[in-house]
């Protein structure tokens, strides 16, 4: 996919598949050990995408 040129949905959608595919493997377990960064950006995907994991994934994202 060109991120230039492709759409805001497609982004998602390839996010979505490298980020289940880094929990498949367990190279998750580094980026959760060693990049603060990576964990904000995830946590902040979360807040931000909570009501669709809710309606569509049937999964709920407290908000603690």
């Amino acid at each position: 996919m060109d991120l230039l040129s492709g759409s805001i949905e497609e982004a998602i959608q390839k996010m979505e598949r490298d980020m289940k595919a880094m929990w498949d493997t367990g190279s998750v377990l580094h980026y959760l050990r060693d990049d603060k960064e990576f964990i904000r950006m995830i946590m902040s995907a979360l807040f931000y995408e909570r009501i669709r994991f809710q309606s569509e994934i049937d999964v709920i994202i407290g908000e603690a």
